[in-house]
């Protein structure tokens, strides 16, 4: 049994998205469906004084969040939400469809990409969109 407990239903997209949220972030839950448990909808109702909204989500400790964001969510779970530097390395390995997908998302001008090809001659021709900069490995 997890600790952190949310009430919804299935029907619900704020629901889904914080199911998915906490899912990815491999944080254990037990979900309630208040459409199914009727002792979670009266639990629902009798924390908001007869209200409905969802998803609840209640924490270790009593504390809860009613239809929380992403944000709130990180926030009360301790989870760091900004970048510690304004800009991050990106290394992108293979060329096949994978990485030329990857390649052309990262190189947005929001991005501010400057990706470089290390490559051989002894390797595969770069396929003719990628306008990396070709350099021999030191």
């Amino acid at each position: 049994m997890a600790d952190i407990k949310v009430y919804g239903a299935p029907w619900c997209p704020d629901c889904k998205r914080s199911k998915k949220f906490l899912a990815e972030h491999r944080i254990p839950y037990d979900w309630i469906d208040i459409d199914d448990d009727a002792e979670g909808l009266r639990f629902v109702e009798a924390l908001q004084q007869g209200g409905r909204t969802i998803p609840t989500i209640r924490f270790p400790g009593g504390s809860f969040l009613l239809e929380p964001s992403d944000q709130d969510l990180a926030r009360k779970l301790g989870l760091k939400i900004e970048a510690d530097r304004p800009a991050y390395d990106l290394a992108i390995v293979g060329g096949g469809p994978a990485g030329l997908v990857t390649m052309r998302l990262d190189e947005t001008p929001a991005n501010q990409v400057r990706p470089r090809q290390f490559a051989t001659a002894r390797k595969a021709p770069i396929h003719p969109t990628c306008r990396w900069e070709m350099k021999a490995p030191p």
